[in-house]
């Protein structure tokens, strides 16, 4: 049977059931959309208890943290990525560094104890508590040092304090000059600091300056690593903890994120409709294919061998009308009309002037077969009906005597079987229909 119904003709089928198709649609709405509305307001009642509002707030308090992590982070990673940029020992290489070394003595104020003279100039511990607090920037600006605007000058340089008040100052730097440049700079702030009318403050006086180039300074490779090191951690951490923040706040149940029983009813009977529409589409279409009835005309033309004439029914239903305007269909006013029309190409045969049998598989003749049969008598016709003509014994004298045969079957209600038998009946007796319609 699917062979024989096109793709126009399933469509006006699926038309002229859409009352069925509709009324389901209704039935999966109503059904799926009340259940989901149920559903939905049995779980809001469910989450107002204490232990529910306890969660959420841990939640929250969650998320205050990763936030406040993830805050820190962040300016942990600009202040590495601008060390990174700005800092002149990021800027050396450290395996080709230029070192200045100078030694500088500290001798003791005139009026100072000479307890405490020697045991502060022995240890070294005056040079110490000057490298504590000492100031860079301001020594820079003492000094109209180039660099003063750089907030990293601190690292250019080491000291290290040794016995007998002596300091030793390590400054380093991409070249000669520049390490040279940084020592000077530092030894005259130091001078400047510790020198004046004050009987009380040391005098610094320098004892030896050295520069040399060092192949590897392991110290500042070390430094750079780690540097490196801690801001590629500092990344991956803050993509981990916005990551978990962003799943933190879609986790949360906001005020407005709480379903509406009907919102989400509405939302699931749409689905349902849908649903509906295409459950039912698709059991016409595979009950029309394999239930074994004449559906559409090209159907009975296959099945009946004879040409299609034309329907007697009156589309009542708009459905109906629809789908014989998709089919080519003649939309008649009334069955008078109708069986007019099919009168008038009987008598276009010139066959029919020795007879005309109306034969049907179905049982029951239907009062547009009556119209029909007095429309042809009105002209003068011999009109002979034979409904359930397989098993009637007269078909025989009726097919002999008649020399127009019309196939008179109804959409949906013939079966194919049962045309079958009529086909076979009909070739047993060497005749054929010369036209097939509905009725």
């Amino acid at each position: 049977m699917a062979e024989t119904m096109n793709m126009k003709e399933l469509f006006a089928l699926l038309v002229r059931r859409c009352r069925a198709v509709l009324l389901t649609a209704l039935i999966f709405a109503v059904l799926l959309g009340g259940m989901q509305a149920f559903r939905t307001s049995r779980s809001n009642s469910d989450e107002s208890d204490v232990s529910a509002e306890e969660q959420i707030a841990s939640q929250y308090a969650d998320l205050a943290a990763l936030k406040q992590q993830l805050t820190t982070t962040k300016a942990k990673v600009a202040s590495l990525q601008e060390y990174v940029v700005q800092a002149p020992l990021m800027e050396i290489d450290p395996y080709r560094v230029y070192t200045t070394t100078m030694l500088i003595g500290l001798t003791p104020a005139e009026n100072a104890p000479v307890a405490s003279a020697s045991q502060e100039y022995s240890d070294g511990a005056v040079c110490a508590a000057w490298l504590a607090g000492t100031d860079i920037q301001k020594l820079a600006a003492d000094t109209s040092f180039a660099e003063i605007g750089n907030l990293y000058l601190q690292d250019l340089f080491s000291a290290k304090p040794l016995s007998g008040g002596v300091l030793s100052l390590r400054t380093y730097g991409t070249s000669r000059e520049r390490a040279e440049e940084l020592a000077d700079m530092l030894y005259q702030g130091l001078h400047r600091q510790f020198s004046g009318e004050n009987s009380s403050t040391p005098t610094v006086n320098a004892v030896l300056s050295s520069a040399t180039l060092c192949e590897t300074n392991t110290e500042i490779a070390d430094k750079q690593d780690k540097i490196f090191k801690e801001l590629t951690t500092a990344k991956e951490s803050l993509t981990t903890l916005t990551s978990k923040v962003q799943s933190q706040e879609l986790a949360l149940p906001h005020d407005d994120e709480t379903p509406s029983p009907v919102k989400s009813g509405v939302k699931y009977a749409v689905l349902g409709f849908a649903v509906g529409i295409i459950l039912a589409c698709l059991w016409i279409l595979v009950k029309a294919v394999f239930s074994g009835r004449i559906e559409t005309a090209g159907q009975l033309e296959a099945m009946g061998g004879a040409p299609y004439w034309g329907t007697l029914a009156v589309a009542k239903r708009k459905s109906d009308r629809w789908a014989d305007a998709i089919l080519g269909e003649t939309l008649w006013a009334d069955r008078n009309a109708a069986a007019a029309h099919l009168a008038d190409r009987v008598a276009a045969c010139d066959s029919a002037s020795a007879g005309i049998a109306i034969i049907s598989s179905l049982s029951d003749q239907p009062e547009e077969l009556d119209d029909f049969v007095a429309a042809l008598k009105d002209r003068d016709y011999s009109v002979s009906v034979i409904m359930n003509v397989a098993s009637d014994p007269a078909a025989f004298a009726c097919l002999k005597k008649n020399g127009l045969i019309l196939l008179a079957e109804r959409r949906g209600m013939t079966r194919m079987e049962r045309l079958k038998a009529v086909h076979t009946l009909m070739h047993s007796f060497s005749r054929k229909a010369n036209g097939t319609f509905f009725f």
